[in-house]
Formats: structure tokens, sequence, C-alpha cells
């Protein structure tokens, strides 16, 4: 997909600036957000399309109504109204290049429009998007549905996209079709609570505010195979986790790969990186670890290991106590019952 390296992006509403300081706040003590991280994102809500079908990184064909971004990287994330709440959560809160509403039909693209409340993208801003999306869709009859006349004169308007490439404009157009009598979100506001993150969006089930940071489980377009985790509130004593990346799971006993969490009394490790690993009791291998009283390590690299019981190999570490080494090397060994 080609990108327009030149263009500033669309910001963030100044009315919604609280939203994300409080959800990036969020982010930073790795503690439960409403916005999601960038790979995840990328992993169950990216669309791509080729030959003018678009699809998820699983293979599902987007069919019906889902709200969108175009990231300044060029990036397009889309889910379902009742699975995400707002457009910045799908964005983290950063700029894009557009965002609003895409219609789908069995991977087609049939419409598109610039439905945002946090972003309001003007015509001028979505110009450019609305030839970049009828080019990559390959469809004559793509529609643009116009948002921006709401809610002063609530009116929503649509364009052929075809007329808008071959005239390069908007506002000179006449509308294919007008409508009054529907709603929009494009220009409302959020109360005060809602605008800070402090309050759930009123009555919209399933929602993020009741997900938790990785909530794949929930996204309809994504198998069941291949979610990340089980959903709740906090990751807490959960009997198994696939993949955990930048959380703090307290007591956890099993994980197949933690990254750069801190992960107390574990009972089973697979793999962990640049992790704090306090009292576990097996670890195939921990890499620029300390770990304190493991009863058994096949590899400790640049680790500090205190009383531990067994050690195949120990490279520049201080083993103090051990009952039994095969191979120590540059280590200070002290009263060591056993040495190979």
């Amino acid at each position: 997909m080609r990108k327009y390296q030149t263009r500033l992006g669309i910001k963030l509403k100044d009315d919604f600036r609280k939203e994300r300081k409080k959800q990036r706040e969020l982010q930073e003590k790795f503690e439960l957000s409403l916005y999601l991280q960038p790979f995840v994102a990328q992993m169950s809500c990216q669309l791509t399309v080729k030959d003018g079908i678009f699809s998820f990184p699983n293979g599902v064909l987007p069919d019906g109504k889902y709200i969108y971004v175009r990231t300044l990287e060029g990036k397009i994330f889309a889910c379902k109204e009742e699975e995400v709440a707002h457009h910045s959560y799908l964005s983290n809160g950063k700029k894009v290049l557009s965002a609003g509403s895409f219609i789908f039909e069995k991977g087609r693209l049939c419409l598109v429009s610039n439905e945002s409340g946090h972003y309001t993208p003007t015509n001028s801003e979505m110009q450019p998007e609305i030839e970049f999306y009828y080019s990559v869709a390959q469809n004559p009859d793509l529609i643009y549905e116009d948002h921006s006349k709401n809610p002063s004169q609530k009116i929503i308007n649509q364009y052929k996209a075809k007329d808008i490439v071959e005239k390069h404009t908007i506002d000179t157009l006449k509308p294919l079709a007008s409508f009054n009598n529907r709603t929009s979100k494009f220009g409302l506001k959020l109360n005060s609570r809602q605008a800070a993150g402090q309050e759930k969006s009123a009555g919209r089930p399933g929602s993020l505010f009741e997900l938790s940071f990785f909530w794949t489980k929930n996204l309809k377009h994504f198998k069941q195979k291949e979610v990340l985790t089980n959903h709740s509130k906090t990751l807490q004593n959960e009997p198994h986790h696939g993949y955990d990346d930048e959380a703090q799971l307290p007591n956890p006993p099993h994980h197949g790969y933690d990254d750069e969490a801190q992960l107390l009394n574990s009972s089973h490790h697979g793999y962990d990186d640049e992790a704090q690993l306090l009292n576990s009791s097996h670890h195939g291998y921990d890499d620029e670890a300390q770990l304190l009283n493991s009863s058994h390590h096949g590899y400790d690299d640049e680790a500090q290991l205190l009383n531990s019981s067994h050690h195949g190999y120990d490279d520049e570490a201080q083993l103090q106590n051990p009952s039994y080494h095969g191979y120590d090397d540059e280590a200070q060994l002290l009263d060591s019952s056993y040495h190979g």
C-alpha cells in the first residue's frame, strides 16, 4: 500500500486528550488500557488487500459494517462497532490518515465514510484517502459517505468515489443521495468522565471497557484457535498463557513465553527474556536474568545464581554453595561438594 508521506495526519480532537493521557498512563504502568498496543492491533485487526479483496490476519474476509483507521504508516485497522468503542482505541490515540466506517460485502469494499467523533476528518483531508481506497478496492461503484455536516445540519451525503477521483474535489459535486433521518457520530462529544477514560461508554455490550488487554477472543472475525489468551479484567492466577508481552502477571502456574515481564513464584517457564524470576522451580533458559533459589537451570548466562542445587553450565556467574556443577566458567565457587 502506498503512503502519503508528505501529509501531517489528522490529530485526535482536543476534547479527547484527557482520554489519551489516561490510557497512556495505564500503558506505562502495564495496567489495563483500552488503547490497543500496535502489535495487538496488527495481529488481530489489520486489514490487507489483494486483487480488491480485503482480509484479516487469519484469512477471514470482512463482511458488514466496521469502524476503521489508517495509520500514518499506511496500516488499516478495523473492528466491528460492538467490539471496539472508539477509533482512538485502534490508533492508540495517534495521528491517522483517515478514520470512519467501512461497509464490506464478502471482503469487497462497498462504502467508506468519515464518520468519526474522535478525528472528524474533513472532505479535504479525506479526498486523497478516497483516491487511495478507490485504487485498492478496485470497485467502480465504491461510495463515499460524508458526515461532515453533522451535527449542525444533520445531513449525510453520499458520492460516487469515481466522480471524486475524476474531479479531484468533493464540495462541488452533486450528492448521489442525501439523508437527514440518520444519526451520526461525527462531531459528537463524550461527557467529561467518558472523555477522561473513567466511565464506560453507554450501553455498548462487549466493548473494550469490559475486556482485557488481550481481547482477541472477543473479535468475531478472530478464530477461537488463534486466541492469544482468555479474557478477563486482570491477568492474575490464570492456568495458562500462550504469550504475554510487557504485562505484569503475578503467580501464573505456567507460561510458554513471557517477554520483559516480572514473573514471581512461577512454577514453570519455557523461556523468560530480561525478566526477574524469583523462586522458580525450573527454567530451561534464562538470559540476563537474576535467578534466586532456583532448583534447576539448564543454562544461565551472565546471571547471579545463589544456592542453586544443580547447574549444567554457568557462564561468568557467581555461584555460592552449589551442590553440583558440571562446568563452571570464570565463576567463584564456594564450598562446592562436587565439580566435574
